[in-house]
């Protein structure tokens, strides 16, 4: 699972870095997408899967009842999570300002961060 979600994190960096410039915004009209299409990305979101399988094989000998283990990855899951998204939204207007003129090097620097994220999966 490691080899498999190293690699998918580097094929993601490179598609990063060879991206074009963002898209124009939406339409203010154009509704986000629903809850239950949310949650079927998330299950079909090979990086969920490669986190998920990662924390709970790193963690497993700390508890011995799988379902403890469980509920303790749910809540800092949902902790990271929250934490994370509240962070982009707070950023959201500041990126989408710079990003005008400089999108080379957020995609640069965007596609740095997951390349190197795999280097503490195998140090």
């Amino acid at each position: 699972m490691k080899a498999v979600g190293s690699a998918y994190l580097f094929w993601l960096a490179a598609k990063t870095v060879l991206a074009g410039p963002p898209l124009p915004a939406k339409a203010v009209g154009e509704a986000p997408i629903n809850l239950a299409s949310g949650a079927l990305l998330l299950l079909i979101n090979p990086k969920t899967w490669a986190m998920a399988l990662g924390a709970a094989s790193s963690f497993s000998k700390l508890v011995s009842n799988p379902l403890t283990l469980g509920a303790i990855l749910a809540v800092v899951f949902a902790l990271s999570a929250c934490s994370s998204l509240m962070i982009w939204v707070l950023a959201d207007g500041l990126i989408a300002q710079s990003l005008s003129a400089d999108w080379h090097l957020f995609n640069g620097i965007m596609a740095i961060l997951p390349a190197a994220s795999v280097v503490k999966y195998w140090v």
